[in-house]
């Protein structure tokens, strides 16, 4: 799976970024969810996501149900608000459809560009 994703933590400004592309495979899901998850428990509650999903693609239900646990966990470990961009339709609806059953889907926006992304994490973090 290489470059099939990227993540960072700013600790600083409690944010944890991510991009994704391509077709997952289970394995790579897993993998990926084992170093969301290590980012995840380094943030403090508050913290926001920032995902670029615009080289990501629709996924199987094995690695849709890999999405859905990782929203559910970021809320639970107090994720403030999430933004992921999204360059289709399709895949919009089949990530809200996760975060709806990640009961996350308050917390979760969907935006068409990076400076959408940047205007939603800016009307939160500067409250």
């Amino acid at each position: 799976m290489p470059d099939a994703y990227t993540l960072s933590f700013d600790s600083d400004r409690n944010r944890i970024d991510f991009a994704m592309a391509g077709h997952w495979t289970a394995d790579d899901a897993a993998s990926w969810a084992e170093a969301f998850v290590d980012v995840v428990d380094q943030a403090e509650p508050g913290f926001v996501v920032v995902g670029d999903m615009l080289g990501s693609v629709l996924q199987t239900p094995e690695v849709q149900a890999t999405h859905e646990q990782l929203m559910a966990y970021s809320v639970e470990q107090g994720m403030r608000r999430g933004v992921l961009v999204v360059g289709t339709t399709t895949l919009k609806l089949q990530l809200e459809r996760l975060a709806s059953n990640a009961h996350s889907d308050e917390r979760i926006l969907f935006v068409g560009s990076h400076s959408q992304a940047e205007q939603a994490i800016k009307q939160v973090t500067s409250r």
